[in-house]
């Protein structure tokens, strides 16, 4: 019951708050609090007291966290985009975890959940990986007040455009198609 309660008032009030264009809750089944570390008396005598108690090994725990875990920053700190298809991947179908994504779309749907973009910051050229199923996607690239600086569609699940013309900033692309939108932002170097 504490275990229910201290993620209604403490993990859910800051994953909502989390101004991320798209973010994801993870939660290990079975797993708990103290195991994301090495044990701790102190850490470990608390959450004997809540419920429901963790039903896996402290090393089962940390084994679930690193094969999503290394997969996801291969993605977001060097741009790799197989790292980030495989996170993606391994993340809707694993049925050791339960998970919330939020993306900032206008309908909810599969595709746009599952766009990387990559190098960001870029110099030259912005990647866009887009899963196989998706067709008849088109991108505008927009400054911070909103002018569509490039105009385009993406044919492929991988596609590079030129922004190499940009000045130095803070731009956004959005991909969308005639069901649903995403907005993603990135900094041209």
């Amino acid at each position: 019951m504490m275990e229910l309660l201290h993620r209604a008032t403490h993990q859910i009030p800051m994953f909502d708050s989390c101004a991320s264009s798209c973010k994801t809750r993870i939660t290990i089944k079975g797993g708990g609090h103290c195991y994301f570390g090495n044990y701790n008396f102190n850490c470990s005598f608390g959450e004997s007291t809540t419920s429901p108690q963790p039903t896996i090994t402290r090393e089962e725990q940390q084994s679930r966290v690193l094969y999503l875990h290394i997969p996801y920053l291969g993605y977001m700190l060097k741009g790799n985009a197989s790292d980030g298809a495989l996170f993606m991947s391994r993340l809707t179908n694993n049925s050791n975890i339960t998970y919330v994504r939020t993306c900032n779309t206008m309908i909810n749907g599969e595709i746009f959940n599952h766009v990387f973009i990559y190098p960001n910051p870029v110099l030259e050229q912005l990647n866009v990986y887009l899963p196989e199923n998706s067709n008849q996607v088109k991108y505008a690239i927009m400054d911070v007040l909103g002018h569509e600086l490039i105009k385009g569609e993406i044919n492929n699940t991988m596609e590079s455009i030129q922004v190499a013309n940009l000045l130095k900033g803070v731009y956004f692309i959005r991909l969308y198609n005639s069901f649903e939108q995403t907005n993603i932002k990135f900094i041209k170097e």
